[in-house]
């Protein structure tokens, strides 16, 4: 899967305390802004892990290879309250 700047971070639902990895792609701020890169949620896995370091397994093994010239940050995490659907918009350092 080709996108552009993929980044992949952990999502955590405070309401179940699993934890989603996250893919986020980069899209750039209206006018030209080169300054900050801005990255939008594409997907999540859905169902989730119990455990930190079982999403981190998933993102390492299962996730990374299929999204190509992704950067793994999970050391990254995004909070979600479990309400609607996680779409965000994070500006990753």
């Amino acid at each position: 899967m080709l996108m552009l700047n993929p980044v992949i971070a952990n999502l955590h639902n405070s309401k179940t305390g699993r934890w989603h990895p996250i893919v986020f792609v980069e899209h750039p701020l209206p006018g030209g802004a080169d300054s900050v890169v801005r990255h939008k949620s594409k997907v999540h896995h859905t169902a989730g892990f119990e455990s930190k370091e079982a999403a981190n397994a998933h993102a390492r093994t299962d996730l990374a290879p299929k999204v190509e010239g992704a950067s793994l940050r999970l050391d990254t995490i995004l909070e979600w309250d479990g309400q609607g659907v996680p779409a965000m918009v994070h500006f990753f350092g």
